[in-house]
C-alpha cells in the first residue's frame, strides 16, 4: 500500500524553527529565459533580468547572497545558426551579494544570445 504525507509545514523540534538541510545545498537562484530579447519562463529568488548587450545579462537578485563567493553555473542552447553558446562569468564583472553578471561567447568568439539560457547559484543568503 503507497504511503501519503500531506504538510503544511516542517518545523524544528522547538516547533517554530525552520527544519535545517544537512549536507545538502539547494539552489538559492535559478532562472530559464529565451535568448534574443530575454523573455523569463522561470525563476526563483530573480527580482530583474537586464540585458546589456547581445549575449550578456545581469541576474538581480531578490534576496542577496551573504558574500561574494557563491558559485554560479550556467549553459546556453545553440540556436540552429551560429552552433553552441558557452555562458562565463563577463569580463569586467565585479562580483557582488546582490547580482550575477554572464555572457555567451559562440564558437567563434563572438558574443552571443543562445535560444535558451538556464542559470543556478548555491551559497547562503544573508
Amino acid at each position: 500500500m503507497a504511503s501519503k504525507l500531506d504538510v503544511d509545514e516542517i518545523a524544528a523540534k522547538n516547533g517554530t524553527s525552520p527544519v535545517t538541510l544537512t549536507k545538502q545545498s539547494p539552489s538559492k537562484f535559478r532562472v530559464h529565459h529565451s535568448g534574443d530579447t530575454p523573455t523569463t519562463n522561470e525563476s526563483f529568488n530573480m527580482s530583474s533580468l537586464t540585458e546589456n548587450g547581445v549575449g550578456d545579462y545581469t541576474y538581480t537578485f531578490t534576496n542577496n547572497f551573504n558574500t561574494v563567493h557563491f558559485s554560479t553555473v550556467a549553459t546556453s542552447t545553440e540556436d540552429g545558426t551560429i552552433g553552441y553558446v558557452t555562458m562565463y562569468y563577463a569580463r569586467g564583472y565585479t562580483r557582488s551579494a546582490s547580482n550575477v553578471r554572464l555572457q555567451g561567447i559562440d564558437q567563434g568568439s563572438n558574443y552571443e544570445d543562445g535560444a535558451y539560457t538556464s542559470a543556478v547559484a548555491h551559497g547562503d543568503l544573508a
